[in-house]
């Protein structure tokens, strides 16, 4: 009995096989790749709007990073002008306090007594000054408690002098006194 021989139909059995396989393969591959290629695609495209909003969102707040650091700067300059304001305020209302003081001053003081040296700070007034007799310095002391721009005045030192060559001479008395000022 004879035997056919099939190898070539066997070849080529195979070979079509094979070339069915790779035209499969690369189908799958070409499909895959353009699968992925729309999905990176669709991807970016869904990506692309957030990437718009976000760098809107990120000029909107440079924009009001700029304006609160303005704000910031003008809130700085209100309150100096707010400083200012109240600086001459204070002025304004104490311009006429010195004049008033030292005009109470001069009705309080009386004859034979006199100020050499005054001093002024934080509404406390410090007088220096010399007088004929212990005396004048009670009686300036009492003028000073009956004006009402001053209060309590308190004596601090009190001094006699004489100042004559036989010891006769002239005698006076050197004082400190002090007390604070009220606004009547």
């Amino acid at each position: 009995m004879t035997r056919p021989n099939l190898l070539p139909w066997r070849q080529r059995r195979r070979r079509q096989r094979l070339r069915r396989f790779l035209s499969a393969l690369t189908t799958s591959a070409l499909g895959a790749a353009f699968a992925i290629a729309l999905l990176g695609h669709h991807m970016a495209a869904s990506v692309e709007p957030q990437r718009q909003a976000n760098h809107q969102l990120t000029a909107t707040i440079a924009t009001l990073d700029a304006d609160l650091a303005e704000i910031d700067q003008l809130r700085g300059e209100q309150e100096e002008l707010e400083r200012q304001v109240t600086t001459l305020r204070h002025l304004w209302a104490e311009r006429s306090a010195t004049p008033r003081t030292l005009g109470a001053l001069a009705d309080a003081v009386v004859p034979g007594a006199h100020y050499t040296r005054l001093a002024r700070t934080d509404g406390a007034v410090a007088i220096h000054g010399v007088a004929d007799t212990h005396d004048r310095v009670s009686e300036l002391m009492r003028n000073l408690q009956r004006t009402p721009r001053f209060q309590s005045p308190v004596l601090k030192t009190i001094t006699g002098v004489d100042h004559g060559e036989s010891g006769r001479g002239v005698r006076a008395a050197t004082f400190e006194l002090s007390f604070h000022e009220s606004n009547p």
